[in-house]
This record gives C-alpha cells, sequence and structure tokens, in this order.
C-alpha cells in the first residue's frame, strides 16, 4: 500500500477498536450493573472481561476487513487475525492491569487510612474493657483463657488464635461463626477468616482492599470488598460489651 491508503485503513482499524473498546468499558458495565459492581468484582470476572474485549476486537476487525476488501469469512481470515489481536493486545493490556492496580491501591489506601484515623479516635476516646466475654451457657464456642483474636479456615479444621495460644478444631468457620452470634463484635470478613472487630488496632488497604492488623498478630486478616461497608461502619464504633440471651 501506498502511504495515503495506509494511513487511512490504518486509521478505520484503530476506530474499529477504539469503538469496540468503549461498548465493552463504557456501555456494558452501564447496561449490566450488578456485574460490574466494584465491590463483587473478582479476579476471574477480570480474567474473562478482558479476554472478551480482546474477543471483540478481533471480531471487529475481522468483519471491517470482510467488508472493506471482501475477503472471505473462512479459518484461514479467523486464525490470522486472532493470531495480530493477541500480539497487539499483551502490551495495553498489560498497562491496562498496571493501571487499575495503582489505582486501586490508591483508593483502598486512602479510605483505610481515613478509617484508621477514625479508628485511632474511637481507641483513644474509649475506655478499653474486655471484648470477648465468656460465652453464654449451652454454647459450643472453643474457651480459652486468653481473648479470642482471629480464626481461619483450614479444610475441615479451623484454626482458633486467643492471645497467647491457640487451637485447631474440627469444625467449619460457619459453624464456628454461629457460635459467636451472641457476640456482634466477632465478624466474618472474609471467605475463610473470623475476626474479633474489638482488637483491631491497624487498618492498612492495597490493590486487594482493606488489611486488618490485629493487637499482638503479625498476620494481616484481609476483608473481602463485598464487606468494605460494614467493616468501615463496624470497626469504627465504640466498644461496648456484647448483649447475651436473656439480657434483654
Amino acid at each position: 500500500m501506498r502511504t495515503g491508503p495506509l494511513v487511512k485503513v490504518t486509521f478505520f482499524y484503530g476506530l474499529v477498536c477504539f469503538g469496540v473498546l468503549m461498548c465493552c468499558f463504557l456501555l456494558i458495565p452501564l447496561l449490566l450493573p450488578q456485574i460490574f459492581r466494584e465491590a463483587t468484582w473478582t479476579v476471574w470476572k477480570e480474567i474473562v472481561h478482558t479476554l472478551f474485549c480482546v474477543m471483540a476486537v478481533c471480531g471487529g476487525n475481522i468483519l471491517f476487513t470482510h467488508f472493506y476488501f471482501h475477503e472471505a469469512f473462512g479459518s484461514d481470515l479467523v486464525l490470522r487475525f486472532l493470531w495480530w489481536t493477541f500480539i497487539v493486545s499483551i502490551l495495553p493490556i498489560t498497562l491496562m492491569v498496571l493501571l487499575r492496580q495503582i489505582s486501586l491501591m490508591k483508593t483502598f489506601g486512602r479510605q483505610a487510612a481515613e478509617l484508621d484515623r477514625q479508628l485511632e479516635e474511637v481507641r483513644s476516646g474509649t475506655q478499653e474493657g474486655p471484648s470477648t466475654p465468656d460465652s453464654p451457657k449451652g454454647s459450643s464456642t472453643p474457651h480459652r483463657s486468653g481473648e479470642f483474636l482471629y480464626a481461619v479456615s483450614a479444610d475441615n479444621y479451623v484454626k482458633v488464635f486467643y492471645t497467647g495460644e491457640q487451637q485447631l478444631i474440627r469444625s467449619t468457620l460457619k459453624q464456628l461463626e454461629e457460635s459467636f452470634q451472641w457476640n456482634e463484635r466477632i465478624f466474618r470478613c472474609h471467605r475463610t477468616y473470623l475476626v474479633n472487630l474489638d482488637k483491631v488496632v491497624h487498618i492498612s488497604g492495597n490493590a486487594q482492599g482493606y488489611k486488618l492488623h490485629l493487637e499482638g498478630v503479625g498476620q494481616m486478616i484481609p476483608v473481602s470488598r463485598s464487606l468494605n461497608g460494614q467493616i468501615a461502619s463496624l470497626v469504627t464504633r465504640p466498644k461496648s460489651l456484647p448483649k447475651r440471651p436473656g439480657d434483654l
């Protein structure tokens, strides 16, 4: 091709790519807001959406080639554009992922810093008291002399961590959560973690979301993005003894 026609065709291919990507990133999320909610967005959704965008661009370029150059549909045309689209998309996809990670890191870092400030105000203005009193009569909650810190699921077992000791029990995290239902400060913050919110001393954030730092614990407790709002309201609430059954 001469320079003039080459620039023209290149512009058209770029226009096709731009139009398809605008539909993928703006129109489709607008039409399907529940699927694209930030709180419920997961890694596999990101992968599927990225692959869909690449395939959509490939399809748009194939259609343009067919109608503009009158090239017949066939396996040769499809495979050729699949390969070209894959090669060309590596760099922009990498940049998009990095930019998104940086954006999420800044967002969650800023929100976590504000929560941390509120938490510090609550801690400095509230007298410390026993955060997890003895479980009510008949409760199946594991009993230890130390206060409950957090629990993490481990296959068919649950590791329960107390101040100064830990216990491995044959149970599910859901069963353990139910045994603590009388204490609203024991919160299921993640699919595999149960945490004592009264022991949270610091909140940090990265691209994956909030991280809870507990008193005397090196392990950071992750928070599911869908629970960010609940954690924000609960962890900055002044501490109080939980109500037990029969207190009303």
